[in-house]
């Protein structure tokens, strides 16, 4: 096993630890000014939360939660910078270093980070909720790595990706036969796939980018739980055809 193996071998079996033992920050390993570039140049990407000393909530939970799924894949990692205005002021040269505003009004402040020839380059900030499912479909989006969203499909992602970038009806129409193909086999969640593209099959993105705004304000309303788990699975899936909005994270 090379050194550089061995090291995230070492590095996620820590991560799956704390995980198993439901111990700080749900999974997430805690860097520092010492620790960061030595563990976030071992992955092709990072994904860093810098956030307050002590950081609680739904955002800081959805992240951790992000640690668990993501924990298998070799070349992404997912980690956190705790950032002190107290006592030994922890980090606060990473914040400089990164532009991080210091402000806790501000914080999270979460950063992907891909290995470049030069060392950690960062590639992009996350302006999105800290939901899980969008954390996830950031994620995805920006690295190419495949991550299983609520209600999504491996196989059907793949089409669904094909079908959004088919310059014709006549290739769309292919790929949905495909995919009825597919879902006549398999059935379960696979029929919304099919239905999506049966609706856009004409014009293609574009009522693919009308149908996932229409999604994400009906999200907005009051909804029972068992109405938003439906709209949240057909999000995700709207979102694996991978169109570009104004709105995108």
């Amino acid at each position: 096993m090379s050194e550089v193996m061995l090291y995230k071998v070492i590095v996620l079996s820590f991560v799956t630890f704390y995980i198993v033992n439901g111990q700080v920050l749900e999974g997430l390993l805690a860097l520092d000014q010492l620790s960061f570039d030595k563990i976030v140049s071992k992955f092709e990407y990072s994904l860093i939360k810098f956030d307050v000393g002590y950081p609680t909530g739904d955002k800081h939970k959805n992240f951790g939660k992000l640690v668990n799924e993501v924990r298998k894949l070799e070349n992404l990692f997912v980690g956190e910078v705790r950032i002190k205005d107290y006592g030994d002021k922890a980090n606060q040269d990473l914040a400089k270093r990164f532009n991080v505003d210091e402000d806790k009004a501000n914080l999270p402040d979460t950063i992907l980070f891909k290995r470049g020839a030069n060392g950690v380059e960062e590639v992009v900030r996350y302006g999105g909720d800290y939901s899980l499912d969008n954390l996830r479909t950031f994620l995805s989006r920006k690295t190419g790595v495949y991550i299983q969203c609520n209600g999504c499909i491996k196989e059907l992602d793949t089409l669904a990706e094909k079908f959004a970038l088919a310059p014709t009806r006549e290739e769309r129409q292919k790929i949905l036969f495909a995919a009825k193909s597919w879902a006549a086999e398999k059935g379960g969640d696979s029929e919304i796939y099919v239905k999506i593209m049966t609706k856009t099959l004409d014009s293609g993105v574009e009522d693919i980018i009308k149908e996932i705004k229409r999604v994400e304000k009906m999200l907005e309303n009051k909804n029972s739980d068992n109405v938003k788990d439906k709209l949240t699975k057909k999000r995700n899936v709207l979102n694996s055809f991978k169109v570009r909005t104004k709105d995108e994270l």
